[in-house]
């Protein structure tokens, strides 16, 4: 059977892809911490878009599943907001369904083939919803619940048994919402459950193992080769079962044997899902998704596969994520004219200073390097501490003659202002002295760098972290020694992260499609070149004229007014980088503006306020965002300020 091989990368979250999931062969749903969910529609044989947004969390967004009711689908989302929203997959403008009932991270989902929702939460409870209303809590566990499935058996009778898996290290069967078995034998949480349709179930978890159940409880089988915790689990048609796990890695395994090991650039591979036509979709902690297929019509185009080899040759993997390395031990480069004894086998080297990782692939016979090994301070896996994930859990030493505490910490919180406002976990509640006890503890014993005067808040759509109110301020005076550490950031935070080969690779596309609607707006191969040029000079490639530079981007900002609205996404990325990355000489509004104000600018390039009220507000929404990023942007060079400052109430009209 052919080997799983790279066939597209879905790039357009801007955090933590946490969920992932399918309607069909050709559309694909995926959940981020940016706190939205992306519909992802193929385009072709090969490539996606994501062609909606899904905006209503508060928070992260952890998990999600497929309602098919009537031959409709629904994408049904939950996050940390303790929020469940049930959305039309035709119109995603607003939820049509709000389900309330958890009273903490809703952290997995899943559906029947009847209409029912199964929820999983930190607040060690799972729900079942019948029409939207829940018909059973299932209360037993003695902390979070990670994953909850449907498990059919013919045997009994209502032909419908739940099972959930749990930081307790235990799984229950559940029936009309009564705990009737509990399969006990993981020596860590459980965090993935699959039904394998055949009476048995698989399962996996914190202790790197997967296990086979028949349904009376024997543990048929356990599967080793993951070397860190395993995320999620999800069976082929083919019988196969796929898990992805913390080891970067995602693996096939047949009749219990590890056949295929497919290596990412991400620590994290925190979900696997199947698509019908058999390929297979993750998601990861570098914000992409990855779909990798047998079909060789499917395969990935030379350059997406080369940007996949190239940041997994980049990829530096902490020693601490490996047992114990004894680098003079490892083989020198000349291990590498050696073969591979089979497909997928890896390798370390040392090679000067550096330890690499290096794969086999047989269809080339080449080993590819998949990263660099590198010394890492601190931990590497999250720590569990009443079934939630912290960077630290320290044990502190409150009072004297008192039994030492646990106390969970992650390195994105400010343990000055959460000390001092007294940081209480369960029961365990520490000095209000800011820098006294636990606060000067955690601090010397992770990795905290200049945490001063941000908070674990994360703006949605840039991943940046936000100033943090005058509170913060004044519990950094307490203090002389803080006064050098927490300082208020003194230059503008920009959104100017992006993937200019993607940006390229879909204006391209549309291009092309312009180009069958009315050649005369759609960019010639010199123009193309032109603005390729531009991307480079963002992404700091090369360095071309700035005649050169001005040509390509007045090109684009024409562009963008004339276009068909739905294929300018490009072209505004284009804008909101370059209003960052490239010094206007003064002429910001000659060459970016279109010789407009700003507002008038942005209305004419986004139709934000032309085409609201025309049932199409995630696209709006999309638009309004865009712009709203390059105007922060813009805040970059005296011009740019220039112009947010006259533009000011209006703007805000605009994209508010």
């Amino acid at each position: 059977m052919e080997m799983f091989k790279l066939s597209t990368i879905l790039s357009g979250h801007h955090d933590d892809v946490r969920g992932v999931s399918s309607t069909n062969d050709d559309c694909i749903v995926t959940v981020s911490r940016d706190k939205t969910a992306g519909i992802w529609e193929r385009h072709g044989s090969v490539n996606f878009s994501m062609e909606k947004m899904l905006i209503a969390h508060s928070s992260y967004v952890n998990s999600v599943t497929i309602l098919k009711v009537a031959g409709n689908y629904y994408v049904v989302t939950g996050g940390s907001d303790k929020i469940i929203y049930v959305w039309d997959i035709l119109d995603c403008s607003n939820p049509i369904f709000t389900l309330i009932g958890h009273t903490d991270n809703v952290c997995t989902l899943s559906s029947s083939s009847d209409g029912k929702i199964f929820s999983g939460s930190w607040d060690k409870t799972a729900k079942i919803w019948n029409n939207y209303q829940c018909e059973y809590t299932l209360v037993g566990h003695e902390y979070a619940i990670w994953d909850i499935i449907e498990f059919n058996n013919n045997s009994v009778l209502t032909g419908k048994l739940n099972q959930h898996a749990s930081a307790d290290k235990t799984i229950r069967r559940w029936i009309n919402g009564v705990s009737v078995n509990t399969y006990t034998g993981h020596l860590d949480c459980v965090r993935a459950l699959v039904d394998l349709n055949n009476g048995s179930f698989a399962s996996a978890g914190n202790d790197s193992c997967i296990r086979i159940w028949s349904e009376e409880g024997s543990c048929l089988m356990e599967l080793f080769g993951h070397s860190s915790f395993i995320y999620s689990l999800d069976s082929l048609p083919t019988g196969e079962l796929v898990s992805s796990s913390e080891d970067r890695t995602v693996k096939l395994w047949k009749d219990g044997v590890d056949v295929q090991t497919i290596i990412l650039p991400a620590t994290s591979i925190w979900c696997v899902s199947t698509i019908s036509n058999g390929d297979i979709v993750c998601g990861t902690s570098n914000n992409d998704a990855y779909i990798f297929t047998r079909d060789k019509e499917r395969y990935a185009d030379p350059d997406t596969l080369k940007t996949f080899n190239d940041a997994n040759a980049n990829f530096a993997e902490s020693k601490k994520t490996k047992e114990k390395i004894n680098s003079d031990k490892l083989p020198g480069v000349e291990r590498l004219l050696q073969p591979g004894t089979k497909d997928q086998q890896v390798i370390m080297i040392k090679n000067g200073s550096e330890v690499e990782a290096h794969q086999w692939d047989s269809s080339s016979n080449n080993w590819l390097k998949v990263g660099v090994v590198t010394d890492a301070v601190g931990q590497e896996r999250k720590q569990l501490y009443e079934g939630k994930e912290y960077d630290y859990v320290f044990s502190v030493d409150l009072e004297d003659g008192k039994p030492v505490k646990k106390l969970p910490y992650n390195c994105t919180a400010n343990f000055i202002v959460r000390n001092a406002e007294g940081v209480e976990i369960g029961s365990n509640q520490t000095s209000g002295d800011p820098l006294t006890g636990g606060s000067r503890y955690m601090a010397s014993g992770s990795d905290t760098t200049s945490m001063g005067l941000t908070s674990n808040y994360k703006d949605p759509f840039t991943g940046e972290s936000r100033y943090i109110s005058s509170s913060s301020q004044s519990a950094a005076r307490n203090t002389q020694s803080s006064a050098q550490e927490f300082t208020c950031p003194k230059k503008y935070v920009n959104m100017d992260s992006g993937n200019t080969s993607a940006i390229y690779k879909k204006l391209e596309e549309f291009n092309s499609k312009v180009k069958l609607q009315n050649s005369d707006i759609s960019f010639d191969q010199a123009e193309m070149s032109t603005i390729k040029a531009v991307l480079n000079k963002i992404s700091g490639e090369e360095s071309s004229g700035e005649a050169i530079i001005f040509q390509g981007i007045d090109k684009v900002v024409s562009r963008v007014i004339s276009w068909p609205i739905e294929y300018r996404f490009p072209l505004l990325d284009i804008i909101r980088l370059a209003a960052s990355k490239i010094h206007f000489s003064g002429e910001i509004r000659k060459h970016l503006l279109a010789g407009e104000h700003l507002e008038v600018f942005i209305e004419k390039s986004s139709n934000i306020v032309s085409d609201y009220g025309k049932n199409n507000l995630d696209g709006i929404q999309a638009r309004a965002i865009m712009a709203m990023r390059m105007s922060v942007n813009m805040f970059s060079c005296a011009d740019g300020q220039i112009e947010i400052a006259l533009s000011g109430q209006e703007l805000l009209k605009i994209c508010w």
